[in-house]
């Protein structure tokens, strides 16, 4: 799973991953991709965090034959398991791939920088899935190029009228905490994984 978060590779593109793909000092990735052209491709590993998940994959990683990983039938399964062990929701190997993306995105990566090492053509999916912003890094980074200091959230109060509530009825503010909030648990779960070993 570490190596997903690192490098954006799907579950296939992770199940096809050897050693030799990792470049020595860590610095890129070769991604066996078969979707499209665009998907078999070259990553750079850039960032502490990027690094150091890499690292736990390659110490951790138990494949054959050259392969980086062993066969994993369960996969969706033991990690809604190990999910619930640390308390957190549960999350797909798809979406360990978005957080690759949004964590390049919250960095400041733009989603031309994004786009290729996703493996995609063009910005358009970065832009409408992948590659959005969490509320407060939104704000953030507006009023940096805007040379302002940014307060923090305040919560609005709930009435029909306000545009800042979705068509659902549900507040769009306390929405975008909710999913900052999930991306930050779905982040403390790397750190616990360890435990279950399922670098």
């Amino acid at each position: 799973m570490a190596f997903i978060v690192a490098t954006s590779a799907c579950w296939g593109e992770s199940c096809r991953a050897m050693r030799v793909d990792v470049a020595e000092g860590l610095s890129t990735v070769f991604i066996r991709g078969t979707k499209r052209s665009t998907r078999l491709r070259t990553v750079p590993i850039v960032g502490e965090t990027a690094r150091s998940l890499l690292e736990y994959t390659l110490a951790h990683a138990q494949g054959d034959d050259g392969l980086l990983f062993r066969p994993w039938t369960n996969v969706r399964r033991d990690l809604h398991v190990a999910c619930d062990a640390v308390k957190i929701p549960p999350c797909s190997p798809n979406d360990l791939r978005r957080t690759c993306a949004t964590w390049l995105r919250a960095a400041g990566a733009s989603p031309d920088l994004i786009a290729p090492v996703m493996g995609h053509a063009d910005t358009r999916m970065v832009e409408r899935v992948y590659g959005r912003l969490p509320l407060e890094d939104l704000r953030r980074r507006l009023a940096q190029a805007m040379g302002e200091t940014v307060a923090p959230v305040q919560q609005h109060p709930r009435n029909g009228g306000d545009p800042a509530h979705s068509s659902d009825g549900m507040d769009s503010h306390a929405s975008t905490a909710a999913s900052a909030e999930n991306q930050r648990a779905r982040q403390s779960f790397f750190w616990r994984a360890q435990m279950f070993e399922l670098g």
